[in-house]
This record gives C-alpha cells, structure tokens and sequence, in this order.
C-alpha cells in the first residue's frame, strides 16, 4: 500500500498531520497534510507517476511526498523522485511544547523535514534521509 500525503489548500482545515521543511536559505514551512492509503496500483508506475504528477499540479505543490515500503519518497516529475530510505522517530509528550519546539528546530536542523502527527496523548515526529 502507498500512502500519499496531501497538503490541505492554504491550510483552511487543520488536521493531525503537519509537515514542516527549511529550504536551501533556512526558511521554515509548513503544511497541514492528510493522508491518502488508496492508490493499490503499486505495480504500475507509469499511473503512480501520472497520478502523483495530477496531484502535485492540482494542490499548486513543488513536490508530493509519499511512503511506499518504509521508505519516503518525494515526487518531482516522474524524472526526479528522492527516495530516503532511512527515518528517526520520536514521542514527544503532548503536554511538553518546550521539548517539541525544541526538537523540531533540531531535526529541521539535522534532516530538512519533519512530519508530526498529533495523537490523544503524544506528538510523534518523524523524519527521513
């Protein structure tokens, strides 16, 4: 199963997925996401690609990231997909904002890109390389 992560149009509706990445100059983004596990096609590239490259143009995005195998990758075109294979996780409190504050600005710092997903009783923040 791919999971494809959708960014919400100018963040009119919050949700419990967060993406945060700093650009090539250190500016920090983010995006509100919602997760999408519906593609089943996985052997057919050629429709992933057409896809995922629909979707980018749709949601006006750079790029589209997605998981397939435990891996990340983040869409382009369908001639430059990143594939980051390895990831961190961690579980932060969600009483504690101090300490997630603090760890996103170091990840942010160490890996570009976070994602953080809110549960009832932790932040769970995850990023690849």
């Amino acid at each position: 199963m791919i999971k494809i992560f959708i960014p919400e149009l100018k963040g009119k509706r919050k949700t419990s997925i967060r993406g945060f990445w700093r650009n090539e100059s250190g500016k920090v983004y983010y995006d509100y996401l919602t997760s999408q596990d519906n593609y089943r096609d996985e052997n057919n590239i050629q429709g992933l690609t057409t896809y995922l490259d629909n979707l980018k143009k749709f949601y006006q995005q750079e790029c589209i990231a997605y998981k397939d195998n435990d891996k990340l990758k983040i869409f382009y075109s369908k001639d430059k997909i990143d594939v980051l294979n390895n990831n961190v996780v961690i579980n932060i409190n969600k009483h504690n904002r101090q300490e997630l504050k603090d760890t996103l600005k170091t990840y942010l710092k160490e890996y570009n890109g976070v994602t953080v997903y809110i549960d009832k009783e932790n932040y769970i923040l995850e990023s690849y390389y």
